[in-house]
């Protein structure tokens, strides 16, 4: 499940990456049932950043996003 792309419903259409309320951005990465919070972000690009460098640590070369 690591290596597919942003689901369909995806509002962003970033894979792992969240807006909350507050106008900010939020990425999380889930590895065998776990979630992983990476932080809250400025803009969806540095969340997408945080994401992707803790998903290769996880997933290694099955990482997509």
């Amino acid at each position: 499940m690591c290596n597919r792309t942003a689901s369909a419903n995806n509002k962003l259409g970033i894979k792992g990456v969240h807006r909350i309320w507050t106008g900010r951005y939020f990425a999380q990465v889930v590895h065998h049932g776990k979630k992983f919070y990476l932080g809250l972000h400025d803009t969806p690009e540095q969340a997408h950043e945080a994401y992707l460098a803790h998903a290769k640590i996880l997933h290694g070369e099955f990482t997509k996003g």
